[in-house]
């Protein structure tokens, strides 16, 4: 429904969102793209759509969009006939029709005979029916299912927890520091909680504080890095825990 992939939380001047996808395969001739069956509608963005050569296609499989990978090719299979690489900057989006659009032109690129997706925001890599089954299937946006948590030890045994893919949402990325690791839950929940808040349109500002899901105690959120971060190609909110 249109209904669904509206931001209930919108608030204006959060961030231009951009997203970026690259199907490896043939580059489709023609490219067919309809409303009933890949669930585009009309409005005002302008998708880039760009084929790329196989030694460019091969460049962009490097080991971390690789680390998930859990299909049969390796990199040279995925990339021998090149890719088609999908592209959308929205200046502040009040909806995520963009989001939908993009999901469905990719996969009548899939159609066409695409081996594998890779969210190069994220990073993530999926297979077609990855991508059919957990990506396109849903009538509804899962924020979730476009982001990455990434959990890192530290030498003191706290947990450093980090997000890529906000991007996508015109949203910065989360930095979550010094989390004992009896806590890991808690602040994945948090995580979890910011995700999709912003998503769905809210706003968090510098110096805000944000409360810990199922918990008496609040973060505070510090605004920071720029969108040449290689951590995070993104700004983000840099959270310590309490």
């Amino acid at each position: 429904m249109e209904a669904d992939w509206q931001r209930p939380r919108y608030v204006p001047g959060g961030g231009d969102a951009s997203v970026l996808y690259a199907v490896f395969g043939p580059k489709p001739e023609p490219l067919r793209v309809t409303s009933l069956a890949h669930r585009v509608v009309p409005m005002e963005l302008s998708l880039e759509l760009e084929y790329l050569e196989p030694e460019v296609a091969a460049s962009l499989l490097d080991e971390s969009l690789m680390a998930g990978w859990t299909g049969d090719e390796g990199p040279a299979g995925l990339a021998a006939d090149g890719c088609m690489v999908v592209r959308a900057d929205v200046p502040d989006p009040k909806d995520l029709r963009y989001l939908r659009n993009s999901i469905g032109v990719v996969t009548a690129i899939l159609e066409g005979g695409g081996r594998a997706v890779a969210n190069l925001q994220s990073p993530a890599m999926l297979t077609p029916e990855q991508w059919r089954g957990v990506i396109f299937a849903p009538d509804e946006p899962q924020p979730r299912l476009h982001v990455n948590v990434f959990q890192a030890k530290e030498d003191d045994g706290s947990v450093t927890l980090t997000t890529r893919g906000m991007r996508a949402f015109g949203r910065p990325d989360l930095l979550v520091r010094n989390v004992p690791e009896g806590d890991l839950g808690s602040a994945s929940a948090l995580c979890n909680q910011l995700i999709e808040a912003q998503a769905f349109g809210a706003v968090v500002n510098d110096g805000d504080r944000v409360a810990v899901p199922d918990g008496e105690v609040e973060v505070t959120a510090r605004r920071g890095g720029s969108m040449e971060d290689p951590a995070f190609n993104n700004v983000h909110l840099d959270l310590a825990w309490p």
